[in-house]
């Protein structure tokens, strides 16, 4: 089929001005969170550091005392469901940005009997907040296809916290948490003190580590009633999550932990958990869970 001149000049035409249209419906916004869920995912993707897929084995102290089920032979979150909420308000060329994901799950509890019998998974449902922030701003050109023009600055770490608890309940909260590197001798080179996880740090300047470092981390909480067992979650390798129990420095006041950072180099999370004792030995009691999540880096430099 042959068009005459004047029809072809409409259909060229018509051909640009879709070819803008679509260009355009790319927004500021649908471009930031690309780049949240895209190019800068390593950054956001917290939520694998608490997710312990079921139970693990661990000890908790006090288990076998008389009168409990026996004593725990492993626990664990299962996160059945992560719903998130990126809220973006754009001053010019920058943009702050809040990240609050819903994490939905099982807490599993398996018991094993004092005698003889078959294992008991004692389960309770929860529902933890995560709450982040992070700043972009646009360095590039407008025009770019997908980013816009915008680039991450800074971002913060994350808190989370058990939602939906009675009014009885007495929260534990963590007030400060400390990370230090150490030496092979076991000697300080620097602390770490994060006090506020809501504040923002400039993406270049994030803690950084180097492979196979070991890193100490002293957890402190606004009050010792009820009891809390701490916990310390971090990566062995890129995708492999590891949870140990940190103890309790009575005389310093603190939860401590030693871990070593991976070997391959990246952008990490690691966390710092305490979940209240009568979560795992009550069953009339809740999950109850205050959760502080750190981003790192890991590099040769």
């Amino acid at each position: 089929m042959k068009y005459k001149p004047a029809v072809l000049m409409i259909v060229v035409a018509l051909l640009v001005a879709g070819c803008t249209k679509n260009t355009e419906t790319t927004s500021d916004e649908d471009a930031i969170q690309a780049l949240i869920q895209g190019d800068y995912a390593d950054y956001f993707n917290s939520t694998t550091a608490v997710n312990d897929s079921g139970t693990k084995d661990d000890t908790i102290p006090g288990t076998t005392k008389a009168g409990s089920k026996g004593f725990i032979v492993g626990w664990g979150r299962q996160i059945t469901d992560v719903s998130t909420d990126i809220s973006i308000h754009i001053d010019n060329d920058t943009a702050m940005v809040t990240i609050n994901r819903n994490l939905t799950g099982i807490f599993h509890v398996v018991w094993a009997p004092d005698s003889p019998g078959a294992l008991t998974d004692s389960i309770k449902n929860f529902t933890d907040r995560t709450e982040r922030y992070a700043m972009f701003v646009r360095e590039g050109d407008p025009d770019e296809p997908v980013r816009k023009g915008w680039r991450l600055k800074g971002i913060s770490n994350v808190e989370s916290n058990t939602q939906n608890l009675p009014d009885s309940i007495v929260k534990v909260n963590i007030t400060k948490v400390e990370v230090t590197k150490l030496d092979e001798n076991n000697n300080e080179i620097e602390t770490i003190v994060l006090d506020n996880p809501s504040t923002l740090w400039n993406r270049d300047s994030i803690p950084t580590f180097l492979p196979g470092q070991k890193v100490r981390v002293r957890v402190y909480v606004d009050k010792t009633e009820p009891f809390v067992y701490a916990f310390l979650h971090y990566n062995t390798a890129r995708f492999r999550h590891r949870r140990d129990r940190m103890f309790y420095n009575q005389t310093g006041g603190y939860y401590e932990g030693i871990w070593y950072t991976p070997m391959e180099t990246g952008i990490y999370h690691a966390a710092v958990d305490i979940i209240e004792e009568p979560s795992f030995h009550n069953s009339n009691y809740p999950y109850v869970s205050n959760i502080w999540l750190y981003i790192y880096r890991v590099s040769n430099e």
